[in-house]
């Protein structure tokens, strides 16, 4: 098991994923927060919504294109916990 904080603000980021994950569980903190799994940066206005208090889910495969940008004006944080 591994663990990552990942700020969200107003630049695209996405995850650290560890070399042997399997799976990860998202917890959405701070913000609204906009992602894409596809290979197309998200942008405010662009992506599935995820908001605050929020958590998900993900495979190994989405977690590898994941992208993520804040909604609004306030930075976000999300929590992976990843899984192997």
């Amino acid at each position: 098991i591994n663990y990552e904080a990942l700020a969200v603000d107003g630049t695209v980021r996405t995850p650290t994923v560890p070399v042997n994950t399997r799976m990860a569980k998202a917890f959405f903190r701070g913000s609204n927060v906009r992602i894409t799994f596809h290979g197309v940066d998200p942008s405010a206005v662009f992506g599935i919504p995820f908001y605050d208090g929020h958590e998900d889910w993900f495979s190994r495969k989405e977690l590898n294109g994941l992208r993520l940008i804040r909604e609004g004006a306030t930075n976000g944080e999300v929590h992976f916990v990843y899984y192997d």
